[in-house]
């Protein structure tokens, strides 16, 4: 069972939630490490940094052109939790009936770059919200105000990765 947690991202409660688990931000450590302390989170200090907090900045701003531009409503939940997956974490940047939606707020040139590649990190946090919230879409949010308004915001349809999927979906569960 799916279930959603209202709990504010980035507060302490929110933090302290995370400690312990593999979450949505450490799939790619889960896929490079496996179970290990190295995948899952290990602290309630977060340490962000410069591009942290423009993503934080940023994301109401593309999640608000998202809204618009695909005429749906996003929900912003703190915090996904799923029965199948009782060791795993997933604070997606939003929701829609079928998508799960991942923001990112890069610089100009990574960008143009990341729409046109998604790198591992991005894929393999994608996919593990799809297993999570048990969605079978996800869209990557490209937004950047600081560029042109026409190149500003990209949505880029995630292709499903049954490879991918199969294997996050067994690191996830514990099954060797």
């Amino acid at each position: 069972m799916v279930t959603t947690h209202s709990t504010e991202q980035n507060s302490e409660a929110w933090l302290a939630e995370r400690v312990g688990k593999f979450t949505g931000s450490n799939a790619i450590k889960l896929l490079r490490y496996g179970r290990t302390d190295k995948a899952r989170v290990q602290s309630v200090e977060f340490k962000g940094n410069k591009y942290t907090q423009r993503g934080h900045d940023l994301e109401p701003f593309a999640i608000s052109a998202y809204e618009q531009v695909k005429e749906v409503k996003v929900e912003r939940p703190g915090f996904i939790t799923n029965d199948e997956y009782p060791e795993c974490l997933f604070s997606p940047d939003g929701l829609t009936e079928e998508h799960v939606i991942e923001v990112k707020c890069f610089g100009e040139e990574r960008h143009h770059k990341v729409r046109k590649d998604i790198p591992a990190e991005i894929l393999a946090q994608i996919h593990f919200g799809m297993l999570m919230t048990e969605k079978t879409k996800a869209h990557l949010v490209m937004f950047n105000p600081d560029i042109d308004s026409k190149r500003a915001l990209y949505i880029v349809p995630v292709k499903r990765d049954k490879r991918l999927l199969a294997r996050l979906d067994k690191l996830m569960r514990g099954v060797q």
